[in-house]
């Protein structure tokens, strides 16, 4: 893995670096798993790149799972990985806060699933919505003869609707983009989810 998965908050962890790459170990009757292990280079006091590796602990029961095959200990400890990601009350109410619960706690379950093939349906749902708002975008866009190239990185309704307007779309084809836009909205309010995801 080379970076933390789209939507994945982790702000409020702790990281460790380490130069070896990290293994499960056993702690008494605990259990240390390595997780989101990232690999990146440093430069040490001599000016030397060397790899080092970025990870997040998971310290958990030991229940009997095989420490020493890592993926299959993943999905033997998934509940209590979720749980550390997650993040106490306080880190949840402050991710609802600022519209990014959602998003993380899905991305939390797609990383570390249940099983081997589990498909999270609420992920599946925003894609639909996602592929629906830029497929609408590109041909609002085509109708205009212009393509995403003239769109700033990031735009709301509004401004859609007033570069339309200023291309002189007819004013039928305004009020339909008006309210696929307000549809389109709705879906992600009933999905949890928020506009400036659509630009992820």
């Amino acid at each position: 893995m080379n970076e933390i998965p789209k939507g994945l908050q982790t702000y409020f962890l702790n990281e460790t670096e380490s130069e070896e790459r990290p293994a499960i170990r056993r702690e008494g009757a605990n259990i240390v798993i390595p997780i989101l292990i990232r690999e990146a280079t440093k430069t040490d006091e001599s000016g030397n790149e060397k790899t080092i590796f970025k990870f997040f602990e998971v310290v958990t029961a030991f229940t009997g799972q095989d420490i020493e095959n890592y993926d299959k200990c993943l999905i033997q400890s998934y509940a209590a990985i979720r749980k550390h990601l997650y993040g106490e009350p306080a880190v949840q109410s402050e991710m609802r806060d600022d519209k990014c619960w959602e998003a993380h706690r899905l991305a939390v379950r797609a990383t570390f699933p249940k099983y081997r093939g589990e498909v999270i349906p609420q992920i599946a749902r925003f894609e639909e919505i996602k592929t629906k708002f830029w497929n609408l975008i590109d041909d609002t866009l085509a109708a205009m003869g212009e393509t995403r190239s003239v769109l700033p990185p990031y735009f709301n309704s509004t401004t859609m609707l007033d570069f339309a307007k200023a291309k002189h779309l007819s004013a039928d084809t305004i009020r339909d983009l008006a309210v696929q836009f307000q549809g389109i909205n709705s879906d992600l309010q009933s999905n949890n989810r928020n506009w400036g995801e659509l630009f992820d």
